[in-house]
């Protein structure tokens, strides 16, 4: 592991797989990530997913749940059944207690609804770091 020196922030230490099929999406949270996580890579879909999160090991998956080939409550299966230790955060566009359900069931760690704010956003996911319950935002 590389010294970053004693004002590293604690999140920077945290790899971080984006995963939506839309690039503007995958864009915006990039920016909106960036000098808070190291972001390790990027997929498309719930395949690619599944073997980026191989190959690169990341810390944390933050994955849509609509996208081509499987979705990201399919590949969230997949993920657990390989036992990877990621946590994964799954955002949607639907603020649904089904959708809820289903995510959990899969095994992700969190599930946020994409009209969060950046602050709520980056709060979820560092409480994935620090032992407390995944959120589900905007209404937990």
């Amino acid at each position: 592991m590389a010294f970053l020196g004693p004002f590293a922030e604690p999140e920077l230490l945290h790899k971080i797989l984006l995963v939506d099929d839309h690039d503007v999406v995958r864009n915006g949270l990039r920016q909106m990530l960036d000098g808070h996580w190291t972001i390790c890579g990027e997929a498309a879909n719930g395949q690619e997913a599944v073997e980026k999160a191989i190959e690169l090991k990341p810390d944390l998956i933050l994955m849509d749940i609509s996208m081509p080939v499987f979705n990201g409550i399919e590949a969230t299966r997949r993920l657990r059944k390989l036992k990877l230790p990621a946590k994964i955060a799954i955002l949607s566009m639907h603020d649904s207690a089904e959708i809820a359900r289903q995510v959990k069931e899969a095994g992700a760690d969190a599930f946020l609804v994409k009209t969060c704010g950046g602050e709520e956003l980056l709060k979820a996911l560092a409480a994935l770091f620090d032992g407390k319950p995944g959120s589900r935002s905007p209404a937990a």
